[in-house]
């Protein structure tokens, strides 16, 4: 068995630094905000595929921000 380099599981959480924590909080409440702006978007207009699929992307998005921005050491 191969073993990978690195952590890709990030199953070891680094520390975050002040700023860190800042700005991963102002991107959540930034998401938020879009996901509420959505829902309201399907009270308005009716469930749709669109807005499934609108909804699956902000979730990914998000996900992608808040990794960039807990990223420690050298994970590529």
């Amino acid at each position: 068995m191969t073993l990978v380099k690195g952590d890709p599981f990030r199953r070891d959480y680094g520390q975050l630094t002040s700023s860190q924590k800042k700005d991963m909080d102002e991107a959540k409440r930034f998401y938020e905000e879009t996901w509420t702006f959505l829902e309201h978007l399907e009270q308005s207009y009716g469930k749709s595929r669109d807005l499934s699929v609108a909804k699956t992307e902000l979730q990914t998005s998000c996900m992608w921000a808040v990794r960039a921005v807990t990223k420690t050491g050298d994970q590529e």
